[in-house]
């Protein structure tokens, strides 16, 4: 699977607002379908679980390239793992080093 279409649709998904810390179940979740070569699908799809003492959230992101019968022909998973920053922690962290906080979008729960 090439790299290029991997990152392709990263940028996509990326755009989408998909990380709330109460849908992360631990279970599968689709993300998009994306056009690839030669009349293939890639299935972009995710598996996190939040740790709520940690503040981490963790899991596979699962990128299958799919034929034109919807077969599985390449298969390419993603172990991932961040912390959640909440919105009074990042402010905190912001005017501590000195930074201002302009504008904030959204949160983990919206």
């Amino acid at each position: 699977m090439p790299a290029t279409l991997i990152q392709h649709a990263y940028q996509k998904t990326k755009s989408l607002s998909f990380v709330r810390t109460r849908s992360m179940d631990g279970t599968f979740k689709e993300l998009g379908r994306f056009p690839a070569e030669a009349g293939c699908t890639l299935v972009v799809s995710i598996r996190f679980k939040p740790d709520d003492r940690t503040q981490t959230l963790s899991g596979l992101q699962i990128y299958d390239l799919c034929d034109s019968q919807g077969a599985v022909v390449e298969k390419k998973q993603l172990q991932v793992a961040f912390h959640l920053i909440h919105r009074t922690r990042f402010e905190k962290l912001a005017h501590a080093t000195g930074f201002r906080v302009v504008r904030l979008y959204g949160d983990y729960e919206r």
